[in-house]
């Protein structure tokens, strides 16, 4: 029987962009929330870290790359970014990142210690369709691809993947994989 101190949630977000949101992270209940689409720049992400800790449970805070503002007027970045936030010490795991890959903004390898045992998860926010994303599912699945050849080939113990990745299972190949493993 596992014990009560083994269990541990998960929650997934997507909220257009986290500046000024810190409230909406606050009042979610699961000590690991995965966050596609934060749009955080190095200022925003600092801002949401200050918020986080004076407002809610939520201490940690990890996000793929930071992304360029929109404008010189603007805190927020643009339509990209991924982050984790928990109650758990959490930090960024290395990876062998493809050239480029993380500086997009859309990928991470996270590692949080929850109930005294280390939890591996990879997080993306896919490209969506459309004129300013050429080749948007196969840079996706490209994405999608070496995070879950991280998943099985590095990480060890429980793991998970999550995020937005814009398109359904069926059209990304690599969730065979993910089927054939369990």
């Amino acid at each position: 029987m596992e014990s009560p101190d083994a269990a541990w949630s998960i929650g997934v977000c997507n909220p257009s962009g986290l500046l000024g949101k810190g409230t909406l992270l606050a009042g979610l209940q699961s000590d690991v929330i995965a966050v596609s689409e934060t749009h955080l720049t190095d200022v925003s992400k600092s801002m949401l870290s200050t918020s986080l800790r004076a407002t809610s449970p939520y201490r940690f805070l990890v996000t793929g790359a930071t992304l360029s503002p929109r404008s010189v007027a603007s805190h927020a970045g643009s339509y990209s970014g991924v982050a984790v936030v928990s109650k758990c010490p959490s930090r960024p795991l290395g990876s062998c990142w493809p050239l480029d890959m993380y500086e997009t903004g859309r990928v991470q390898v996270v590692g949080s210690f929850v109930n005294h045992m280390w939890v591996t998860g990879g997080l993306l926010y896919g490209y969506p369709q459309g004129k300013n994303h050429p080749n948007a599912l196969e840079r996706t699945t490209a994405m999608l691809q070496h995070l879950v050849d991280h998943m099985v080939h590095v990480a060890v113990g429980p793991r998970w993947l999550g995020g937005d990745w814009n398109y359904l299972e069926s059209q990304l190949s690599v969730t065979n994989l993910l089927r054939a493993r369990g």
